[in-house]
C-alpha cells in the first residue's frame, strides 16, 4: 500500500493545482462525491492477467478508472501520468522506484480469461478493511463477516444500486442488495496489531476490522475480466480481486465451496 500511497502524492502534485476529486478524493462541500474514484493498486507478473509486462520490469502500477468518469476527468489523469511518467516514485527508507511507461487497458481485458469448464472467484489481495464495524443484531442474527463482506461489494455498486443514506439502515440496505449480486464463501477473519499499515488515514479511536473471503459475483454484475477492489482502503493498494479459476467438484449440489 506505501507505493501506491507514493504514486498518488506523486500524481495529485503533478495535477497540481488541477487534481480533480477524481485522484483527490475531496469536493466542495455541497458536492455529492460519486462512490468510487481513482483507484491505485500494483500487479506483479505472477498475477493472471492478459497483458505482458514491459521487459526487465517484475511488476506494474495499475490505475483503476471508475467506468462512470467522464472524459474530461480521465484526460486529466492521463496528462498526470505522462507527466510522472520516466521519472521515479520515493518511499524514503524503502527507496524508489522508476516509473515506466503508461499503457492504457481496456478493463474487459484485464484478466486472462477464465479457465473453460472451472467456476472464477475471487481472493482479495492482500486482504480487505472493513467499511463500517460491526452493527447491531436484527431478530437476533448478528452482525459477520458475510455481513462486512456484502457491505465491501455494496459500497462499491452503491451509485447503480441507488441507494443513499448514512448509519445502520443504510449499511443494511446495501447489505441485502449486495446479496443478489455476489455470493460469500468462507469468510474468515485477519487480525493482528499492524492492520493500520493497510490503511493510509484512519481515525485512532475506530477499531479495524479485516477479512479475506473466496467472491463468487453473478456474470450480470462483474465481468470475469474486469479488476475490482473492494473495502474501505480499495482505493490506495487494497482489496483488489484477484481472479482464482476453481473446478465444479470443488463445489457441493447447493453451490458451496465445500474445499477447505
Amino acid at each position: 500500500m506505501a507505493w501506491a500511497v507514493a504514486l498518488h502524492r506523486a500524481l495529485a502534485r503533478a495535477l497540481d493545482p488541477d487534481a480533480p476529486p477524481l485522484v483527490t478524493g475531496h469536493g466542495p462541500p455541497d458536492q455529492r462525491l460519486p462512490a468510487n474514484r481513482l483507484a491505485i493498486q500494483t500487479i506483479s507478473r505472477e498475477d493472471p492477467v492478459s497483458w505482458d509486462h514491459s521487459v526487465g520490469v517484475d511488476g506494474s502500477f495499475v490505475l483503476l478508472i471508475p467506468r462512470d468518469a467522464s472524459a474530461e476527468d480521465q484526460a486529466t489523469v492521463m496528462r498526470g501520468l505522462q507527466a510522472v511518467a520516466g521519472r521515479s516514485v520515493y518511499m524514503g527508507r524503502l527507496g524508489s522506484l522508476m516509473l515506466g511507461r503508461v499503457r492504457f487497458i481496456e478493463a474487459i481485458e484485464f484478466w486472462r480469461s477464465p479457465v473453460p469448464g472451472y467456476k472464477r472467484l475471487y481472493v482479495p489481495r492482500p486482504l480487505v478493511i472493513a467499511e463500517t464495524r460491526a452493527q447491531n443484531k436484527v431478530n437476533d442474527r448478528a452482525w459477520g463477516l458475510e455481513d462486512a463482506a456484502l457491505l465491501s461489494i455494496g459500497m462499491v455498486w452503491r451509485d447503480l444500486l441507488e441507494i443513499e443514506g448514512k448509519g445502520e439502515r443504510f449499511y443494511r440496505d446495501l447489505v441485502e442488495a449486495a446479496r443478489s449480486m455476489a455470493r460469500i464463501h468462507k469468510p474468515r477473519q485477519v487480525v493482528g496489531q499492524d492492520l493500520v499499515k493497510f490503511v493510509h488515514r484512519v481515525n485512532p479511536s475506530n477499531v479495524l476490522t479485516a477479512f479475506t473471503a473466496f467472491f463468487e459475483f453473478k456474470k450480470e454484475v462483474v465481468e470475469s475480466r474486469a479488476p475490482v477492489a473492494i473495502g474501505q482502503a480499495r482505493h490506495l493498494g487494497n482489496g483488489l480481486l484477484v481472479p482464482v479459476d476453481l473446478p465444479a467438484s470443488l463445489f457441493s449440489e447447493d453451490g458451496e465451496l465445500s474445499w477447505v
